[in-house]
């Protein structure tokens, strides 16, 4: 009786043992359980989840006959509605430029990005915390209203599994991969 109790206990040590540490922890909101609606999804910060290609024309930026480098703000929103309204009007994206916190409500984070003219450059960035979308905002030298913001939603992924009546349909947040278009004087397509 008492050998099979100490092998037991040792199984158990065994198996804890076998179950610690070792590995990276994450943040407890990077996990994020698939929902079974978009509306409960939970968005939690997702490392490499957006991933922005730029596409620059050789003549970028184009200012006197010469290509010049851009300068481009990428921010994570939960809501577009404020960067939107920015994006309205010249002073409003001269505001989005600066690159900085313009609405404590809605943005999640921000980022500079300088493109050169003719090259691709890919960034890839961590999906923040409760970010839904992705809005950028370019400083061309000609500023034209219609074409120096975009707005993209980031997208969502559902997975069904069961048998016949047994489904069930899961959401959780997407990879978001964009191509942007930059051209002489603005962003092109959407």
């Amino acid at each position: 009786m008492r050998k099979a109790l100490l092998l037991a206990a040792l199984a158990a040590l065994a198996l804890l043992a076998g179950c610690g540490g070792g590995g990276k922890t994450a943040p407890p909101s990077q996990y994020t359980n698939p929902a079974t609606s978009p509306q409960t999804m939970s968005w939690a910060f997702a490392p490499k989840a957006l991933e922005l290609t730029f596409v620059s024309d050789p003549f970028l930026n184009e200012y006197e006959g010469a290509a010049h480098t851009l300068s481009a703000c990428v921010y994570q929103l939960q809501n577009p509605a404020a960067f939107q309204q920015l994006a309205a009007t010249a002073p409003g994206i001269s505001k989005l430029l600066e690159c900085s916190n313009f609405d404590q409500g809605s943005v999640v984070s921000f980022q500079r990005v300088i493109v050169q003219p003719g090259r691709n450059e890919v960034i890839t960035l961590d999906r923040g915390e409760k970010a839904k979308f992705v809005a950028i905002a370019c400083g061309f030298y000609d500023l034209n209203l219609g074409t120096a913001t975009q707005v993209f939603e980031i997208p969502v992924s559902s997975d069904t599994s069961g048998w016949l009546w047994w489904k069930e349909t899961t959401y959780q947040p997407a990879k978001l991969s964009r191509k942007i278009l930059l051209g002489k004087t603005g962003m092109q397509g959407g």
